[in-house]
């Protein structure tokens, strides 16, 4: 907000998105291999209960109970992270992450199958395999940039588009 002249929405851009995506992985990576190295029972217990939350949200029916448990299932796995300057900045990023990610959300072109990574990244964590959940947890965010990254390079092709048949109807 900026006093007198209103607000302002920050542009989105497939560098940004590239930038915001890379760093989320480092870090949410970073936090969900502390968190199996450290995580207990009550830790695991909600893994669960946030995977059988999301497991059962159609996002097609209801996108924004979807998305409310898709975070949950996510801080779930890093929360027995042990540093909160981690966790904070990861969160940031993952807010950022999720301004892209809205925009793909009616975007069907791409088919994926994001309940089977949930429940892949889910088994190995709970199995503790740090490396497998990390490497799953990797691809499955890089997944959803490439396809917010494909919507935006759509969008932005667009107005080209429009303007080369004008000229040629023109």
């Amino acid at each position: 907000m900026e006093g007198q002249r209103g607000f302002r929405v920050a542009t989105l851009s497939i560098d940004n998105l590239r930038d915001v995506t890379r760093m989320r992985i480092m870090l949410e990576t970073q936090a969900l291999r502390d968190s199996i190295a450290v995580g207990d029972e009550r830790w695991e217990a909600r893994i669960v209960g946030m995977h059988h939350q999301l497991a059962k949200t159609d996002p097609a029916k209801d996108f924004e109970h979807y998305e409310r448990w898709n975070r949950e299932f996510h801080n779930a796995l890093i929360g027995a992270c042990t540093s909160p300057l981690l966790l904070r900045y990861r969160g940031e990023l993952y807010d950022q992450h999720e301004r892209y990610r809205s925009i793909s959300s009616s975007h069907t072109g791409h088919p994926r199958d994001v309940a089977g990574e949930h429940k892949a990244i889910f088994d190995a964590t709970l199995a503790r395999d740090a490396d497998l959940a990390v490497r799953l947890t990797a691809e499955h965010i890089g997944r959803t940039a490439d396809l917010v990254g494909a919507v935006l390079a759509a969008r932005r092709a667009t107005p080209t588009i429009r303007k080369t048949a004008r000229a040629a109807a023109g």
